[in-house]
C-alpha cells in the first residue's frame, strides 16, 4: 500500500537523522508481515521490557495466580510497593499487574525471587535467545545485565496475544489488561489517546535506564494489528532524552499515516 511505503520512507529518514546519536533496534509487524525492520537482532540492555518475559514465564508455569508472595525486600525506582510498607503479602496476579502497568521494580524482584532467577533465565533464554534475566532490578552492584532485542520483544508481544484456551488463559488476559492500562505512554503513543479515536486500542511496556529508552507493544486499529518494538541507546555525547524524542516522532509518523 502507498500509505505503508510513505511511512517506511519517513521512518528511514528519521533513522538517518538520529543515527549519529542513537543505536537503534526496530521491528514493526502488520499482522504476520514485517512492515519495517532495522537492526532488529541487535542486543540491548533490556531495562523494564524484560518484565514481559517474567510475566510470560509465570503464564506458562503458574495456574493459580491467587497464591501469595511475601516481599523480602523493597527497592525504589518505578512502582509503588516501596511506598506501601504496611502490606507485605501480595497475590501473584497483583504483582504481575503492578510489574506491567506501573513497572513496579519491587514486584518484579519478588516474582524473580519466588520462581528462581536461574530457572526463569533458562526458560526465557531457550525460548527467546536474546532474553536474559541475570540481575535484580535496582541492583547496581551486579556486573551482569538483563538483555533483549527488538526481534524477541516483538515475539513476546505476539505470544501474549495468541489465542489461548487452556487453564492459563486468565494469566494472559491479565497481562493484556495490564498492558492496556500502562501508565507510561510518553514514547510511541505520546501523540494519541484512545478515547479520541474509535476502534483504536493501545498496549505497551516501556523500558528506561540512563541513556536508554525502549517501547514495546501492540496497536489495534480497524481490525488490523501492529506489533512493535523500538529499542534505543544514546551515544555518550547525545543530548538528554534523545531516545524518547525519536520514539515520539516515530510514533507520530505512524499515527498520522494510519489514522488519516
Amino acid at each position: 500500500m502507498i500509505v505503508e511505503e510513505d511511512l517506511v520512507n519517513v521512518w528511514q529518514g528519521l533513522i538517518e537523522t538520529y543515527a549519529e546519536q542513537l543505536a537503534m533496534g526496530i521491528l514493526i509487524q502488520d499482522g504476520q508481515d514485517i512492515l519495517f525492520s532495522y537492526q532488529a537482532e541487535k542486543l540491548f540492555p533490556a531495562a523494564s521490557t524484560i518484565k514481559l518475559g517474567i510475566a510470560l514465564y509465570i503464564a506458562e508455569h503458574e495456574v493459580d495466580t491467587s497464591k501469595t508472595v511475601t516481599l523480602k525486600t523493597r527497592v525504589a525506582g518505578a512502582g509503588v510497593l516501596h511506598l506501601l510498607t504496611e502490606k507485605s503479602t501480595w497475590q501473584i496476579a497483583e504483582l504481575i499487574q503492578l510489574m506491567l502497568s506501573v513497572s513496579d521494580n519491587t514486584a518484579a524482584n519478588a516474582l524473580i525471587d519466588y520462581y528462581g532467577m536461574a530457572t526463569m533465565q533458562s526458560w526465557l533464554h531457550h525460548r527467546y535467545p536474546s532474553a536474559n534475566v541475570q540481575r535484580y532490578f535496582m541492583d547496581f552492584h551486579s556486573d551482569k545485565q538483563n538483555t533483549l532485542s527488538a526481534h524477541d520483544a516483538t515475539r513476546m508481544i505476539a505470544d501474549i496475544f495468541k489465542p489461548k484456551t487452556g487453564s492459563n488463559q486468565h494469566v494472559y488476559d491479565l497481562m493484556k489488561d495490564s498492558l492496556a492500562n500502562q501508565q507510561f505512554r510518553e514514547g510511541i503513543f505520546a501523540s494519541v489517546t484512545e478515547k479520541d479515536i474509535p476502534q483504536l486500542q493501545l498496549y505497551n511496556k516501556n523500558g528506561t535506564l540512563d541513556g536508554i529508552y525502549h517501547d514495546v507493544g501492540r496497536i489495534v486499529y480497524q481490525e488490523r494489528n501492529y506489533n512493535f518494538a523500538i529499542f534505543t541507546e544514546q551515544n555518550t555525547n547525545s543530548q538528554p532524552m534523545i531516545g524518547q524524542q525519536f520514539l515520539q516522532q516515530f510514533g507520530a509518523a505512524f499515527f498520522v499515516k494510519i489514522l488519516s
